[in-house]
């Protein structure tokens, strides 16, 4: 015990340990004082007990825990100990009811209620659980004596009734017997109720009639009445009669109830609460969609159509909200609901003043919300927009924008911004000067190509090859910007590298085309149009400039030229059909309302968008629809060409050739049908993920079947045998054509 004293109370000061054992200190020979006034003994009260030392470990808990300034010891024997408490002013320990210290009047000491759990751990810092003081008798007694049952179970001493026949006993020295007769004289009135009367019933108590086992209401015929305590669902009401006054139980009325029995009244239902039935213990809840405002009723009132309460119970009109996937609309009276579009969280009891503020009187969980990757205005919360970039819409209350963007839904940075990473920044002169950089430089790039891509001879040059290689890793890389056009969730990895290849499919206003082309949507995009016609003006430019170069291999060839050019704009095909297509893919919003798939801050059909649909059809018709025929055409007429000698219109469609067998030349065309065809996809099913993957793998699996069928891609110093005929010629010509160098069929070497 004192070991665990000193680990509960941290007083180490308070034990001694002796041979290994932990013992409490002793001052002065007989006292153990507690920390309180360990320091200073003449602030100590005494304390006594008996015995081995009755509770001392318990003493010594709550002496130091409460800081109680005792100077507990131990009585050498029980005369000492009825003795000391006596001779001088001091705490001891003692129980009730009991005699010994009576004349002293002493108070209890009061502690914190009895804690059963810390008892059982050793901690007895709380007071101590009181004993009742019983005795048992048959459990046949009502057969046995029914009456002498009914008196005991009257009967009712109290502790002061007690005390005050101990304390007679020992002014007295009689013997119990004669005081307890003395108190019995004196005390008539409290014992006079303890009789029985089999029909005199007392308050919470009513007349019962044995043999029948139910409760009546007269006593006109006494036998077998006795009374007995009201049940639950009944009260004890007052019955005057020819015999004086008595009680009888009457059920509890409809809209009340009784539970627990014994009682003078049944309480009204409290609101939100009813009853239809007599003789209830318990009141019936209301039921969800039911309100009651008024006590005592027996029944309850349904909430209007299409609203709820949050539970049972439910105590006023007021508590008839919205169910879930629904909004009220109405500022004040009886609630209007709306069903809840896409692009709204709905929880139940919504309304139009929660969603804008973002506080309920219900709780937060019942708070509504834009969802994420949405959007709408703080004066039409209810008209939701469907942001092309999820993370640009937070969600939340309306008018919510990340990183500073505006506007619907979260399209544009403001007018001087441009986004960059997770915000939108302003331009600076670095950013700014790199764009003209960008696009001052690529003039002399593009130019540069001609001597990079225009052909050398019957062998592919390294500078070739390299060409090639990139043009189809450019053209791989184009279907992968495209795809990532869609509106379908990729897995993370994919749409990540999708996402950073937007700039292959034009999509500069992530990389801060705005800082240089303004914050008007259609005017970046007019300017993104402009790239190509611009790229073929600006060819012929300097084709017709180079004539004036006074050295002869550096003037540019028109055959070059247009090879050069056919080679730019077949690397730059899909780019090209997915911009000019951008126009054409609205994306349907909530609200009802459409915006560009890639520039969700223009409405279909709005001025800006019918700028944006003249330039892309332009860009459509002229450059996309007529590069395609133009190489169709080509493709068609290429071996009438070899055969006709036309070696410059050979050679000013060798971009479309080049990287295929003889035999497979016309293999560039279908290739640039890829583009336009994922393109297309995006669409028609602009609204329909699904639908888009769908022919989106069906393309491509065209695509991969087409192309293991042919096997392609050879290099031009192995061609295949010829077919015989007129196609073998026709591919001579063409093989001469194309390969101005010596060339080989068979292993034979021809001049």
């Amino acid at each position: 015990a004192m070991q665990y004293y000193a680990e509960l109370t941290g007083d180490d000061d308070g034990v001694v340990t002796v041979n290994g054992e932990v013992h409490g200190r002793c001052w002065e020979g007989h006292f153990w004082l507690p920390p309180f006034c360990r320091n200073n003994y003449s602030k100590c009260l005494l304390y006594f007990t008996g015995g081995a030392g009755w509770s001392i470990e318990m003493t010594m808990q709550k002496a130091t825990w409460w800081q109680m300034p005792i100077a507990a010891a131990v009585a050498r024997d029980w005369a000492a100990f009825v003795a000391l408490p006596t001779q001088v002013m001091s705490t001891f320990y003692w129980w009730v009811p009991d005699p010994t210290f009576l004349r002293l009047q002493p108070k209890e000491i009061a502690f914190p209620p009895f804690d059963r759990g810390a008892y059982k751990r050793g901690d007895l810092r709380t007071a101590t659980q009181d004993q009742s003081i019983d005795k048992y008798v048959s459990h046949d007694l009502a057969v046995l004596a029914p009456d002498l049952q009914d008196f005991v179970g009257a009967l009712v001493l109290d502790l002061n009734m007690v005390n005050e026949i101990m304390l007679d006993k020992l002014d007295s020295g009689e013997d119990y017997h004669d005081v307890a007769c003395r108190w019995l004289k004196n005390h008539e009135t409290a014992w006079t109720a303890w009789l029985p009367d089999s029909t005199k019933c007392f308050p919470q108590f009513g007349l019962y009639l044995e043999r029948a086992k139910t409760f009546v209401d007269s006593r006109q015929d006494p036998t077998g009445l006795t009374c007995r305590a009201c049940e639950s669902g009944y009260y004890s009401a007052p019955l005057n009669d020819d015999q004086g006054l008595t009680y009888i139980c009457v059920p509890c009325p409809l809209g009340h109830a009784q539970p627990s029995g014994a009682a003078l009244a049944c309480a009204p239902c409290n609101s939100g609460e009813y009853q239809d039935e007599e003789a209830s213990t318990s009141c019936k809840r209301c039921a969800i969609s039911t309100y009651q405002d008024q006590k005592g009723q027996v029944s309850c009132l349904q909430c209007p159509t299409t609203t709820s309460t949050v539970g049972l119970g439910s105590v006023s009109f007021d508590d008839c909200r919205c169910e879930e996937n629904s909004i009220n609309t109405a500022s004040r009276g009886s609630p209007s609901c709306v069903a809840c579009g896409e692009g709204l969280n709905c929880p139940f009891a919504s309304d139009l003043e929660s969603l804008k503020t973002g506080v309920s009187d219900l709780g937060p969980q019942f708070v509504p919300a834009i969802k994420e990757g949405y959007y709408s205005s703080a004066d039409a919360a209810l008209e939701v927009y469907k942001c092309g970039v999820i993370d640009h819409c937070p969600g939340g209350p309306p008018g919510q924008c990340a990183g500073g963007r505006e506007g619907a839904p979260c399209a544009e940075c403001p007018s001087g911004k441009t986004w960059s990473k997770q915000e939108c920044v302003g331009c600076d002169a670095g950013t700014t000067a790199l764009w003209w950089i960008a696009v001052v430089g690529a003039f002399p790039v593009s130019a540069a190509t001609y001597y990079f891509m225009k052909p050398k001879g019957s062998q592919l040059t390294a500078r070739q090859t390299a060409a090639v290689a990139c043009g189809m890793t450019f053209s791989g890389l184009q279907a992968v910007a495209i795809l990532g056009m869609m509106t379908v969730k990729w897995a993370e990895a994919f749409g990540v590298a999708s996402g950073s290849l937007q700039i292959l499919v034009l999509d500069v206003d992530g990389i801060s085309f705005s800082c240089i082309a303004g914050s008007s949507t259609w005017v970046r995009y007019v300017l993104s149009t402009l790239a190509f016609p611009v790229l073929c003006i600006w060819l012929r430019l300097c084709l017709f400039a180079s004539q004036w170069l006074p050295w002869e291999m550096l003037r540019w060839k028109k055959v070059n030229m247009q090879n050069v050019l056919g080679n730019l704009l077949q690397m730059a095909f899909g780019t090209m059909s997915a911009l000019a297509l951008q126009p054409l893919m609205c994306y349907t919003h909530p609200n009802g309302l459409l915006s560009l798939l890639q520039h969700p801050g223009v409405l279909c059909g709005s001025p800006d968008h019918g700028a944006m649909t003249v330039a892309g059809l332009v860009l459509l018709v002229v450059f996309v629809i007529g590069f395609l025929v133009l190489c169709s055409y080509a493709a068609y007429k290429i071996p009438y060409w070899s055969c006709r000698g036309s070696r410059s219109l050979v050679q000013s469609f060798s971009f479309l050739i080049d990287r295929f067998r003889l035999d497979r030349y016309w293999y560039g065309v279908p290739l640039l049908v890829r583009g336009p065809a994922l393109s297309l996809c995006v669409v028609f099913a602009t609204d329909h993920p699904l639908a888009q993957s769908a022919l989106a793998g069906l393309i491509l699996s065209l695509f991969v079947l087409l192309q293991r069928r042919i096997d392609p891609f050879i290099t031009r110093a192995h061609p295949v045998n010829p077919h015989s005929g007129r196609e073998k010629a026709s591919l001579k010509g063409l093989a001469r054509s194309f390969f101005p160098g010596p060339w080989r069929v068979h292993g034979r070497r021809r001049p």
